[in-house]
């Protein structure tokens, strides 16, 4: 390796563990080191952007668990995942590159530092005259977040937590499909302006019903967008992955399923592309309302 390295390492010594030991502890961590460490991703980002070329950008925040062991400094229990863990947040763009990452305490709500995370990202991409989309869970789910993005002239598609005022809007959906269920999941959308009692104005939600043969209650999942009601076939629709998650993906013409393309987990799922009311209305047509995706995975079948 020295020999590959050349120069001065091949007559000095390597640095020993105590002097690594000093230079993570006493260097790295000084407030300009750190900010030069997290801009890091987006710097290599932009370079290789120079090289290559793309029609869009899709941002994807999310948070996963680095379990710790020990008395290490913000190690916590998390509840969610179980352990004692830190809990960082990752940012990745479409092409599952990433974009920023923040390590956080163990026991940190899974929306915290949001702000702190994007404002970066969307400042170094705010030049590109692209289409620009966000995607989320249900922990972004809060309107000061909404108005981030619209300024920003984002899309977005985020994960909404089940209650009883969204049930009843879909109730006619969650009665189970006459006659014999196909092998086939049957799936329904529906979609219609609600406001939290939080938010500052209505927004649209849409709706994703799901019925599993061998299953006695459907699968049910909500988005809140600000994406049109109609989109082309080759435009961006939004869909929803078999954990629930909102995510924004290009569908192929005359293709009925769509590819997650960052992060932990790759599953395929059909396309969630909601027609326009003729009328203008937010409700679908009736003839609308069912769907069976073409060549659905059997994966998605068992969860």
């Amino acid at each position: 390796m020295r020999q590959v390295i050349g120069g001065r390492v091949r007559d000095h010594q390597a640095a020993s563990t105590s002097q690594m030991g000093r230079f993570e502890t006493e260097i790295l961590t000084t407030p300009k080191n750190l900010k030069s460490l997290m801009n890091l991703p987006g710097m290599w980002i932009d370079r290789v952007g120079q090289h290559r070329s793309f029609d869009r950008l899709i941002l994807d925040l999310d948070s996963s668990a680095s379990e710790t062991y020990g008395r290490q400094e913000g190690s916590a229990y998390n509840g969610h995942f179980a352990c004692n863990c830190y809990h960082p947040r990752f940012c990745f763009n479409h092409l599952a590159d990433l974009e920023r990452v923040l390590l956080r305490d163990g026991n940190s709500a899974s929306a915290d530092h949001w702000r702190s995370m994007l404002e970066p990202v969307v400042a170094r991409c705010r030049h590109l005259e692209i289409s620009k989309y966000f995607r989320g869970d249900a922990a972004f789910a809060i309107p000061e977040l909404y108005s981030f993005l619209e300024d920003e002239d984002y899309e977005y598609a985020i994960r909404l937590k089940w209650n009883a005022v969204l049930e009843r809007h879909i109730q006619q959906l969650l009665t189970r499909p006459v006659g014999r269920p196909p092998k086939k999941p049957v799936v329904r959308y529906y979609q219609f302006m609600y406001q939290d009692g939080t938010w500052d104005r209505e927004h649209r939600v849409v709706a994703k019903v799901e019925w599993h043969q061998g299953e006695l209650f459907p699968r049910v999942g909500f988005i809140v967008t600000n994406r049109p009601p109609c989109v082309g076939p080759k435009g961006m629709g939004v869909r929803l992955d078999s954990t629930g998650g909102a995510i924004l993906a290009s569908r192929a013409p005359g293709s009925g399923v769509g590819r997650r393309s960052y992060g932990k987990s790759r599953v395929r799922e059909s396309v969630l592309m909601v027609p326009a009311d003729p009328e203008g209305g937010a409700q679908p047509r009736p003839a609308d309302l069912t769907e069976t995706p073409p060549r659905t995975p059997r994966r998605l079948l068992h969860l």
